[in-house]
């Protein structure tokens, strides 16, 4: 029997100025995450300062395969936990987990 996912996926902040806020995430739709509000629908607040790129990273979700899909364009990297760092423009198929961008 197939199974069955969700058409919409979610980015939910955890800390700092996002804390508890959802951004909905339509399958096949890709959110861009960065300090520049021109490239991007996530921005993060310019305090954070050199820890996030001007186009930090995506994130897009797949309700097919029930997954996200992240691609992290930055310097500083994207953390799927603390202290364990994925850094590579090549995109990473996750299941829903926790990822952190870089220092925050």
């Amino acid at each position: 029997m197939p199974v069955s996912y969700s058409t919409t996926g979610k980015i939910t902040g955890i800390k700092g100025m996002y804390a508890g806020y959802e951004f909905p995430l339509r399958s096949g739709e890709t959110l861009f995450i960065s300090k520049n509000p021109q490239e991007c629908q996530i921005v993060i607040d310019q305090s954070v300062g050199s820890y996030v790129s001007r186009k930090h990273c995506s994130i897009s979700y797949n309700n097919q395969r029930g997954n996200y899909t992240v691609i992290d364009y930055s310097t500083n990297g994207v953390f799927l936990e603390p202290g364990t760092e994925y850094k590579t423009i090549r995109p990473l198929c996750l299941t829903a987990r926790r990822i952190y961008i870089s220092a925050i």
